[in-house]
């Protein structure tokens, strides 16, 4: 493991593939502010407890609220056997803001 994750931006998870796993590791009340539909909710404490609820055969996205926990679940991710899982690096609050923006364009 060379030590980088790969990083998604909010257009990646826009247009993501049905093989894609997306895991919030936010604690469950930021979860419950806000989230991603289709979302998995593991928070970054519990991740390593968790790791057999997350499929090992998918593609993954790991975001938290600004990008550091998600920084943090994906190295650990990497460290347990999982290849492909890429970081959302800016965070959920950038994503909400991205995808009003763009609802602002239409």
């Amino acid at each position: 493991m060379d030590g980088l994750i790969p990083i998604i931006t909010p257009e990646d998870i826009i247009n993501r593939s049905e093989d894609v796993v997306l895991i919030d590791v936010r604690t469950p009340e930021e979860h419950a502010d806000g989230t991603i539909d289709g979302t998995i909710n593991i928070p970054v404490d519990e991740l390593q407890d968790n790791l057999d609820k997350v499929p090992k055969d998918k593609t993954l996205y790991i975001y938290c609220r600004a990008g550091v926990r998600s920084d943090v679940a994906s190295r650990i991710l990497k460290q347990n056997g999982f290849d492909a899982v890429y970081d959302l690096s800016c965070g959920y609050d950038f994503y909400e803001l991205y995808v009003k923006e763009q609802e602002n364009r239409e």
